[in-house]
């Protein structure tokens, strides 16, 4: 990864340059005649004279905007730049599913922030997943599980599972933290994160859950994790697809029950 103050035609400079070291490596497929002058195939709009910032930012106003260029035959996009012209940003290159070849600039620092605020709060959610399985009740499966429920607020409940002699009175870990907030005035939710003892595979909730998690939206995130921190990220509506929900039940039906029928 290249970081970088320098505009576009800095970046085409090094991107020309790498490409023809990979050819000389022998890992680059394309003709070496079609990476010659490279940058002087991208002719970038000029910006306006009284735009304070430097020709490479591409940009009006508040606003972002991508160029329709071409490298070497390969279609240029998704040119994206910090809205601060000064800002630290980096640049990458990349083939999209379709072969086109596409450089990204200018990542901001507030992105990266933002990215590395939600892993904070993904393994804190599965930090409190784990200690609730600590609490577990399961004398006759053995098998421990918690859960930790991030409501729109950040508040965060807890619960394990419960077990009983009477074996189908019986309550899951995801149903207790999601009764738990319920009994407390929540009814919407960010995430859940569940946790287990399993080591070689990431636990799953039984059908049950997932429709009490349906029950309160489709989709928010649920954290499937191993004991060693790992985890899988999924929705409600990925775990319970094609799913019933309240708002069907306020769908026009074709019969209805008449009063005294």
């Amino acid at each position: 990864m290249l970081y970088c103050r320098s505009g576009v035609p800095q970046v085409l400079d090094w991107l020309e340059q790498t490409v023809k070291e990979q050819h000389r490596a022998g890992c680059c497929t394309i003709p070496l005649t079609e990476l010659c002058n490279l940058s002087a195939r991208v002719q970038p709009p000029a910006p306006p004279p009284q735009a304070p910032c430097a020709a490479a930012d591409w940009q009006t106003g508040a606003g972002r905007t991508s160029q329709s260029l071409f490298i070497a035959g390969h279609p240029l996009t998704h040119i994206h730049r910090s809205a601060q012209p000064d800002a630290r940003t980096h640049t990458r290159m990349q083939l999209t599913d379709m072969g086109d070849l596409q450089i990204i600039v200018g990542e901001d620092k507030e992105a990266r922030i933002l990215q590395y605020s939600q892993r904070e709060g993904i393994n804190k959610l599965i930090s409190k997943s784990l200690e609730a399985k600590e609490f577990a009740y399961c004398p006759y499966s053995k098998f421990r599980v918690g859960a930790a429920l991030l409501a729109h607020d950040g508040t965060i409940f807890t619960g394990c599972n419960v077990e009983n002699a009477c074996y189908n009175l019986g309550v899951c870990a995801e149903r207790n933290a999601i009764s738990k907030a319920v009994s407390e005035g929540y009814r919407t939710f960010k995430a859940i994160a569940i946790a287990s003892d399993l080591h070689e595979q990431f636990i799953s909730p039984c059908g049950g859950c997932r429709q009490f998690m349906r029950e309160f939206g489709s989709h928010w995130e649920v954290f499937l994790s191993k004991p060693d921190g790992s985890y899988v990220e999924m929705t409600v509506d990925e775990l319970l697809p094609v799913s019933f929900g309240p708002e069907d039940l306020k769908k026009k039906k074709l019969f209805t029950i008449q009063n005294g029928f």
